[in-house]
């Protein structure tokens, strides 16, 4: 006998019959506005950072841990796996909201990188597939700053130049590192190279996303491009040098630094 959840079982299936793409990037890399241009694919649905591991996985763990904790008799607790299949029941019925149609391939979302959030996904989705959005790290370093109160060259402003130059770092390092094992589902475009010349790099990631890279499809997502802006902040030698004492080896690895 159908029920009043019939229809979202029906929802979650088309979700479930989708592959799984996550744009991930480090805070002010533009993973954001990439995710935001590709979902203009007629192929594509992407929906904004629902921070799912973040803000929903870690409380739901304590909530579940805690009903564990409390059960007398011979109720069974929620186990490891019950737990990851809540979370992707979860990010199914987010994604559903999209109503992918038949035209759709591919389904997902951006995704900001926390250490090992990108071990949970693929937990969650075996086969996901990564674009890892690479923006230079003193550009990203500078993009923060700009929305720091602190005043420029306090004590504050360093700790907050130290603070944003460790998340770049933390999050881009994540992601190569999760994309060097797995490099057949991992595409890296850098923001730069995006932004100079969008035609080209975007439609090789499309291309390794194995969708419509013509012009058509080139056009709709190229529309949403935002206008090239620069940091309004400057770095002085101090935050650059200490920047640099930990940015150093991947902006060397992506051409950023020689």
């Amino acid at each position: 006998m159908p029920t009043r959840l019939a229809p979202l079982d029906d929802r979650l299936a088309v979700v479930f019959s989708r592959p799984l793409l996550l744009v991930v990037g480090a805070p002010h890399s533009g993973h954001e506005a990439v995710r935001a241009l590709l979902d203009a694919h007629p192929q594509l649905r992407l929906a904004p950072d629902g921070h799912f591991t973040d803000r929903f996985a870690v409380p739901l763990k304590d909530v579940v841990g805690d009903y564990n904790d409390g059960l007398e008799g011979g109720a069974a607790a929620f186990t490891q796996g019950d737990f990851l299949h809540l979370v992707r029941t979860a990010v199914a019925l987010s994604l559903a909201k999209l109503e992918p149609g038949d035209g759709v391939r591919m389904i997902g979302c951006a995704a900001a990188v926390h250490a090992h959030n990108l071990d949970f996904w693929e937990l969650m989705f075996p086969g996901l597939t990564i674009l890892h959005v690479v923006r230079d790290g003193r550009a990203a370093v500078a993009a923060a700053l700009d929305e720091a109160a602190a005043e420029p060259g306090g004590d504050a402003w360093y700790a907050a130049a130290d603070a944003a130059s460790y998340a770049w770092t933390d999050a881009t390092r994540t992601a190569c590192g999760f994309g060097a094992s797995r490099p057949e589902r991992c595409y890296e475009l850098r923001w730069e190279d995006l932004m100079a010349d969008p035609d080209t790099h975007l439609g090789a990631a499309l291309r390794f996303l194995e969708l419509d890279a013509g012009a058509e499809a080139l056009a709709a997502c190229r529309a949403r491009l935002p206008e090239p802006a620069e940091p309004r902040t400057t770095l002085d030698g101090r935050a650059m040098q200490r920047l640099l004492q930990h940015q150093g080896p991947l902006l060397r690895q992506f051409g950023y630094a020689s």
